[in-house]
């Protein structure tokens, strides 16, 4: 997939080596995406042809999709090595981190709190809102497109999801119709007066003995953790005391996190 922007100079670094790759992966003690390091034997970072993604967060009418402009290469101090520089300039404190791409206000990152592969992550600094938006490298870079703005794109009139609508979702019978209900539910978690709500309906879905609500519940809980919202941990306390025995590997891999952060703050 072609993606490099050639005629642009910004953001690209002289061409990668090998002793670029050991730099970085000794001194964030992690293997590099092998798709990450093919794109940057081509070009070692730059301006991308692709300007989006097609992930929607609905923090606002015609919030559709995520805007990219760039992707960091390696060199000494340079591309994702600058990334500790950045972090504590924008306040991220997220560890096990790697930021790829961004311009302050938005990064894109590489999230190795999981494992060895990778997850990708959308870090808003000014709202310390974390998401994770895909599995693997390879997935973020296939879904990459280039948006047309078009004259008639601020003038959109449908309107943004409403908490009610979150919970008459969530209320259904069906489990898209509530995991949908959810999400939008938690792009208000900023609002603390909804917190008690908001864990009541992660404990109905660990108890309702669907498998699949019950790993999205804890899953949830995870991401509101790691995003490091001003969280009861009374609340959840609740959900790991729901959780603790559960033979799930993956369950246990996000208590495990869980439990780590909430004790460490």
């Amino acid at each position: 997939m072609e993606i490099w922007d050639v005629e642009s100079r910004k953001y690209r670094l002289d061409g990668l080596l090998e002793e670029d790759i050991q730099l970085a992966e000794a001194y964030f003690g992690v293997k590099l995406p092998d798709d990450y390091i093919k794109l940057l034997k081509i070009q070692n970072g730059g301006t991308l042809i692709c300007n989006a993604l097609p992930i929607a967060l609905n923090r606002w009418d015609g919030d559709d999709y995520l805007e990219i402009d760039n992707l960091r290469g390696i060199k000494k101090d340079k591309g994702i090595m600058e990334t500790e520089y950045f972090k504590q300039e924008w306040g991220i404190s997220k560890r096990n981190i790697i930021l790829i791409s961004g311009d302050g206000h938005s990064w894109f990152a590489l999230d190795y709190n999981h494992g060895a592969e990778p997850k990708v992550i959308y870090i808003e600094t000014d709202s310390e809102r974390i998401t994770q938006i895909y599995d693997t490298f390879q997935e973020f870079i296939n879904h990459l497109y280039v948006h047309e703005h078009d004259e008639e794109e601020g003038l959109r009139t449908t309107p943004l999801p409403t908490i009610e609508d979150a919970r008459k979702l969530i209320n259904c019978s069906e489990e898209d119709d509530i995991i949908e209900g959810f999400d939008i539910f938690n792009s208000f978690i900023y609002d603390e007066s909804i917190h008690e709500e908001y864990f009541d309906y992660v404990l109905n879905f660990i108890k309702s003995g669907n498998e699949d609500l019950k790993d999205y519940a804890a899953e949830a809980v995870w991401r509101v953790v790691t995003a490091q919202y001003p969280i009861d941990k009374s609340l959840i306390q609740k959900v790991i005391v729901e959780l603790k025995d559960d033979k799930d590997p993956t369950i246990q891999n996000f208590l495990e996190e869980i439990e780590e952060i909430i004790n460490s703050v």
